[in-house]
């Protein structure tokens, strides 16, 4: 299970990075399409929350008095999971905010030149 976390955790990295850095200069389709893009990555990093959650859970009661080279390495795994995850989540949710800035502002400067 923790292995193909971490696979699925360098899957989403690379759909990130395929994302981002965002340039504000791309039309607003492309950017809404990036915005879509990053909250469908955003909701299944939140789905996958759960089970993360249930491997630390599991890996806590079954380690709690193991010792060993293994056991050290399957706590190390859990950890980083949990940490990746966090990370993740936390630089797409920022990456999103900063794509709704530039939306707004370029659906503001499209409202203002229908004036003009």
């Amino acid at each position: 299970m923790s292995h193909g976390l971490l696979l699925w955790l360098e899957n989403i990295d690379r759909r990130k990075n395929e994302i981002v850095p965002i340039n504000p200069n791309h039309d607003s389709d492309t950017l809404q399409d990036h915005h879509r893009l990053l909250m469908q990555i955003r909701r299944e990093l939140l789905e996958s929350q759960l089970k993360v959650a249930s491997l630390q859970d599991m890996s806590c009661q079954l380690l709690v008095n193991a010792e060993g080279k293994d056991c050290l390495e399957a706590k190390e795994k859990v950890h980083v999971i949990g940490n990746r995850l966090k990370m993740l989540l936390k630089d797409v949710t920022r990456h999103i905010k900063e794509l709704e800035k530039i939306l707004d502002i370029s659906s503001s400067q499209l409202d203002l030149s229908s004036w003009s």
